[in-house]
């Protein structure tokens, strides 16, 4: 092998380790950097309910699975609240039985967006019975400048435990 594939082996081999070891951050106030923990399977069980901001945000998020396929798959509604539990975005999420991200299409006044909602495991915090959810917002518009912002939401009633399915 030549010299100068040998040195852009090395090169595409340590840009592939640091996108894997430094956090990726985004913008927004609930910031969330990643990787964050270990991600998880999709906690199936405990996702239906209403979800709140962590960042002190009235808005909320309902998730409902209104599907499940035979081969595992699972279609999610995702509806987003305002404080007074208006209807600010709609969509539907889908997931394959092995996937570990609900990918939603939302729609809203404003426009469209993809809404990606997945957990991962603290080894520290899951000692308590804790996983925690993450929901990134990424526009659907070409023309947007606006990065991903990824926000922390946890359930209303309850605490998500560690069981996954």
């Amino acid at each position: 092998m030549k010299t100068w594939q040998q040195g852009l082996k090395t090169m595409i081999f340590v840009i592939v380790t640091a996108m894997m070891i430094l956090p990726l951050s985004s913008q927004g106030d609930g910031k969330v950097d990643f990787p964050w923990g270990i991600e998880v399977p999709f906690p199936w069980k405990q996702i239906e309910g209403r979800w709140n901001y962590d960042n002190k945000s009235e808005d909320k998020f309902e998730f409902l699975v209104i599907a499940e396929y035979e081969d595992g798959t699972r279609v999610v509604q995702v509806t987003e609240l305002d404080g007074e539990n208006n209807i600010k975005a709609r969509g539907l999420g889908v997931a394959g039985p092995d996937k570990r991200i609900v990918r939603a299409a939302m729609q809203s006044e404003e426009g469209s967006y993809l809404l990606l909602i997945r957990a991962f495991k603290d080894e520290k915090q899951c000692v308590n019975g804790k996983l925690i959810v993450v929901i990134t917002v990424r526009s659907m518009n070409a023309a947007s400048q606006r990065k991903d912002q990824n926000y922390v939401i946890t359930k209303q009633t309850e605490e998500p435990s560690c069981e996954l399915n």
